[in-house]
């Protein structure tokens, strides 16, 4: 994780802009990620098709052959997976949608699992009527503007920039695939400063995550490291 924007105290009148590497990953919370359910793909109906009980295997229909993983899942093949967390007992319901890539699908649950404990009312792909929807997203319920907002994968900089401009004030994140984040962090650091999106603020009088910008890495191997089949 690479922190770009945090609230600073800063004595000398510097920009509080920060860059740097703040947090590891939280191992308690993803290894309880737990595969729920399956469903079978758009059109096509049936049984489920008992599993042989070895750990691992997901739930599979007659139409699709056993799967032992979810990156296994073909990028062309609409399916519903539900996940739950063994720390806090929250579940999610994620639609893969046809053409949509499980590195992207993981990348939203591993949001949602990693920040879910902090913004209780977190969801996956929740229409909030803005012009973009956001892949994780967590509103304040007073005012209907997200305080939190999760982009994962592809992102123009146009796009990252009218988020940052719209919801100074929003926790965002933007999480990819397997990259040193800190290249990416840069062009993102490059439009806070190109738009003076910083400030000084003092931390003892301010929350943490409001105005916070992460940028995410999420790894190759997360399938291994952090989601189970249930039973």
């Amino acid at each position: 994780v690479v922190s770009l924007r945090q609230p600073t105290r800063h004595t000398d009148g510097s920009t509080a802009l920060v860059s740097m590497l703040r947090r590891a990953w939280s191992l308690s919370r993803l290894l309880a990620i737990l595969v729920c359910t399956g469903t079978s793909p758009a059109g096509v109906r049936g049984l489920a098709r008992p599993t042989s009980g070895t750990p691992g295997i997901a739930p599979s229909w007659r139409s699709d052959k056993p799967r032992k993983r979810l990156m296994e899942i073909p990028k062309n093949m609409r399916k519903h997976l539900v996940f739950s967390s063994a720390v806090t007992g929250n579940s999610v319901s994620v639609v893969k949608r046809q053409k949509e890539t499980m590195q992207h699908v993981l990348m939203k649950v591993v949001l949602w699992a990693t920040f879910s404990d902090q913004y209780s009312d977190l969801a996956i792909e929740h229409d909030i009527g803005d012009r973009y929807t956001p892949d994780c997203v967590a509103l304040d319920h007073r005012n209907g503007v997200p305080v939190f907002w999760g982009e994962c994968g592809r992102i123009d900089m146009s796009k990252i920039e009218s988020l940052l401009v719209r919801f100074p004030e929003t926790h965002l994140v933007f999480a990819k695939w397997d990259i040193n984040p800190v290249g990416f962090a840069a062009q993102v650091s490059h439009v806070l400063t190109e738009r003076k999106l910083t400030g000084d603020v003092n931390v003892e009088e301010h929350d943490p995550s409001v105005g916070a910008v992460d940028v995410v890495s999420v790894p190759s191997d997360t399938e291994d490291l952090f989601f189970a089949r249930k039973g």
